[in-house]
This record gives structure tokens, C-alpha cells and sequence, in this order.
């Protein structure tokens, strides 16, 4: 498939992209306009989907649906429909629906059953995709925006945000608390960390981490 500067930038700006399943998605804006371009990376048709206000930042496919987070502070549901061969609206999760965010929501991952999203405040949420609903809310999980959320391992979750940390979320105990409210570490290590050698779980963390990077939101774990 060969795409052209007409096909994805002008007259938009590009904000976000995901490649996945066979298929290349596009978060677009211009102006308080928001779409994200889909491209059928076997057949080379694409399409479009609209609904969004202003940017679109992040992206994330799971069960052949696709997420879109928006400077809108919504987070929009799509469902891909195989007979039409296109992706169609399916839910639009907001503060009136879902207990949804209250700011623009940055980033955004899904792992398992569960999908989470982190917004503008530095507040981290977290979904259950069966429910439609957020089951959990981590509020200052950061001090400033969360531009990045991503797994490790079976049960870990690493978020970074533009206050410059980077944190490792260890899984709860019970069904109504998934995260435990408190990272388990934070890189830059803080001074209760720095002054205690820890177990040998947050030595490891330490030592991926300090093989990876955090330039303003692009988190790289190297595994």
C-alpha cells in the first residue's frame, strides 16, 4: 500500500498512530475538529472516523475494536463491522458516561479485560471493557499529564507523564481495587527510595529502568 501526503496530513495535523491487526490508524486534527483515518493495510482502502473535538492523542485496539482517546475528554469505542469491512461508533465513554475524565485524556492502553487511560491532571483510570464502565479512578497517580501507559509483565503497569517520573503500578487485591492506589516505585527514585535498598522485585524495576528513557511522555523500557 503507498500512501500520499494528500492521504494523511493535509490540511490535518497528525497526533497519534497505531499499526495492529492489519490495519494502520491515524489520529487527526485541525482546528476543534478530531477523526482518525483507518487504512486497510491488505485491501489499501480506508476510511474514516469522526465524532471527536480538537486532538486525538492516543490509540489502542483490543478485540477487534479500537479506542480513541481525545482532547475532548472522551474516550471513543469502535467496533469493527466485518460485513462492511470498516470500523463503526460504538460507545462514547465521558464524565456523564462511564464516570468517565474531566480533562483530556493523553494516553491509554489495554491489558486483559481491562483498558486504562490517563488524562491532563495526571489522574489514571481504569476500565472494565465487559462493564463499559471505570471501576477504579488513581486520582494525582502524576503531577502533571500521563503520556504514556503500557504493561510488563503479566501484572505491572508503567505509566510516565510530563512531570517527569516515571511509576510501576503493582495489581490490587480485590475485584473493586485492580491498581494498589501507591506505585510500588517511581524513577526517578524519591528519598524514602533512594535510602532503602528495597526487595528483589524493586531492584529489578530499577534496573529496567534505568536502562530505558522518559523524554517529556515517550517512555522506552528496553526488555
Amino acid at each position: 500500500m503507498q500512501l500520499t501526503h494528500s492521504d494523511i496530513v493535509a490540511p490535518y495535523g497528525v497526533d497519534s498512530i497505531r499499526v495492529e491487526g492489519g490495519f494502520m490508524f491515524v489520529g487527526l486534527s485541525k482546528a476543534d475538529e478530531g477523526i482518525v483515518k483507518v487504512y486497510n493495510l491488505q485491501t489499501g482502502t480506508s476510511h474514516q472516523l469522526t465524532g471527536h473535538k480538537g486532538q486525538v492523542y492516543g490509540l489502542a485496539v483490543a478485540n477487534n475494536a479500537l479506542f480513541s482517546a481525545g482532547q475532548d475528554c472522551s474516550i471513543r469505542v469502535w467496533q469493527y463491522n466485518e460485513t462492511a469491512g470498516i470500523f463503526m461508533s460504538q460507545a462514547i465513554l465521558n464524565a456523564t458516561n462511564g464516570d468517565g475524565h474531566r480533562h483530556a485524556v493523553y494516553s491509554l492502553t489495554v491489558l486483559g479485560q481491562y483498558m486504562f487511560s490517563g488524562d491532563r491532571s495526571g489522574a489514571l483510570k481504569v476500565w472494565d471493557l465487559a462493564q463499559g464502565l471505570c471501576v477504579q479512578t488513581v486520582q494525582r497517580a502524576h503531577d502533571n499529564a500521563i503520556t504514556s501507559i503500557t504493561g510488563w509483565g503479566e501484572n505491572y503497569l508503567l505509566t510516565s507523564s510530563m512531570d517527569g517520573t516515571i511509576k510501576v503500578w503493582s495489581p490490587g487485591s480485590s475485584p473493586t481495587v485492580i491498581l494498589n492506589t501507591q506505585p510500588e516505585f517511581r524513577y526517578p527514585e524519591d528519598d524514602t527510595q533512594s535510602s532503602s535498598r528495597g526487595g528483589y522485585r524493586q531492584q529489578q524495576v530499577r534496573y529496567w529502568l534505568q536502562c530505558g528513557a522518559c523524554c517529556y511522555g515517550q517512555l522506552l523500557i528496553m526488555f
